[in-house]
Order: C-alpha cells, then structure tokens, then sequence
C-alpha cells in the first residue's frame, strides 16, 4: 500500500496503475477455458495503447464502439482493424461509411430494430 500511496504523491489522482501482464495472464485463462472462441475485447473498457498492445500479444480480436477506438487500434495495431467488430447500437450513415474506411468488416446489431 505505501508504494500505491507514494506514487499518487508522486504522480497525482486520479491514478491508473496498468498492468499488461495482468491482462496477458487474464485473456490468456480466458483462451484456455474457451478454445474454440474467437474473444473480442471491448476497448471501452479501458481505451488505452498498452491494453491495445497486450491483447494484440494474445493473438486476440477487439470489440469497438466509437471511431476513438478504431484510432486507438489504428495508431497500435492497424493490422487488427479488419478483425475487429464494430458494436455500437446506434450507428449513423458517417459511423458506418468512417467504420468502413478503416477497415471494419463487422458490425453487430443486437435486435431488427436496430439494423
């Protein structure tokens, strides 16, 4: 706890402490319990390079949700983006056409309402 304590001092709050080995250790228990799925992430759980970077190290997929993320992937591991599904439940004409260009394949829609 003092070395948590000392680094807000240092550093300021709010503080994130990212672990990428953490998520690595996570998302790797995940495969292994469940082999035959191909596991997205949703970045909007935490939009952050690193995250990005150690899902990619998994061999694993991402869920997105804004054109921030798609940037986000883009900027970290453009090779991801045609990998990547696009979940937003309310997609504009300009969300689709941006998805599109950068390279999103699929998009999901959760009822016929949506689509």
């Amino acid at each position: 706890m003092e070395r948590f304590t000392s680094l807000a001092k240092a550093h300021g709050t709010p503080l994130l402490i990212f672990s990428p080995q953490a998520i690595i250790r996570q998302y790797r228990k995940l495969q292994t319990a469940l082999p035959q799925v191909k596991h997205h992430y949703a970045l909007k759980a935490l939009p952050y390079e690193g995250c990005v970077q150690a899902i990619t190290s998994c061999g694993g997929y991402f869920d997105v949700a804004s054109i921030g993320e798609m940037e986000i992937i883009k900027q970290n591991a453009p090779e991801k983006l045609s990998t990547s599904i696009y979940t937003h439940p309310i997609k504009t004409k300009q969300d689709i056409e941006s998805a599109l260009e950068y390279g999103i394949q699929t998009m999901v829609a959760d009822n016929m309402e949506e689509l």
